[in-house]
C-alpha cells in the first residue's frame, strides 16, 4: 500500500474514531486530540496527493510522499526549537502528535554511530585516497543506498570529518 493510501486510512480510522468517542460520551480532552489527528491527516493528505496531480495528473509516489513529509517535519521541529527557546513552559503536546504522526510515515532515522559506520563502509569501498574531492561521490552512494534514512546535515559534517582524519 502507498503511503498515499495509508494516509487517507488513517484518516477514515481517526473520523470513525472521533465518532466513536463522541457516542460513548469519552472525555471531551480524548475527542480534541482525536480532532487534532484528523485535522493533521487531513492536510497531510491534501499536500502529498497534489504533487501528483499537479505532475501529470497522477497518484503521488511514495518518495514524493516522503519528500513531502519531511519537508512538513523539518519545519515543524524549526517551529518547536524557536517556540522552545522564546518559551520553555509551553505546552508543546499538540506539536508533539503533529511530529509523531509525521515520523509515522518516513523511515527510520540512521543514528549517528550508524551513518558514520555507513560512510565508513563506503570509504573501505572506494580505493581513492582520502580528499575532499570524493565528497560528492560518498553523498551520491548515501543517497542511492540510504535514501530518507539518514539526516542530510549531520551526513555532510560526519563525511568531511571523515574525509579530513
Amino acid at each position: 500500500m502507498s503511503i498515499l493510501q495509508d494516509i487517507k486510512t488513517a484518516k477514515l480510522s481517526s473520523m470513525k474514531e472521533k465518532g466513536n468517542l463522541r457516542k460513548t460520551g469519552a472525555d471531551i480532552s480524548l475527542i480534541e486530540e482525536e480532532n487534532r489527528k484528523f485535522s493533521i491527516l487531513n492536510t497531510l493528505q491534501a499536500e502529498v496527493a497534489i504533487v501528483g496531480k499537479n505532475n501529470g495528473n497522477r497518484e503521488t509516489t511514495d518518495k514524493e510522499a516522503m519528500s513531502v513529509i519531511k519537508k512538513f517535519k523539518t519545519n515543524l521541529e524549526d517551529l518547536i526549537s524557536e517556540k522552545v527557546s522564546r518559551n520553555p513552559d509551553e505546552d508543546m503536546s499538540n506539536f508533539k502528535l503533529e511530529l509523531s504522526i509525521y515520523e509515522s510515515y518516513l523511515p527510520k532515522q540512521m543514528s549517528e554511530n550508524e551513518l558514520s559506520t555507513a560512510i565508513d563502509a563506503i570509504l573501505l569501498d572506494i580505493d581513492d585516497e582520502k580528499s575532499m574531492k570524493l565528497m560528492g561521490k560518498i553523498m551520491g552512494i548515501l543517497s542511492s543506498e540510504y535514501q530518507g534514512q539518514y539526516d542530510g546535515k549531520l551526513a555532510n559534517t560526519l563525511v568531511r570529518k571523515a574525509l579530513n582524519s
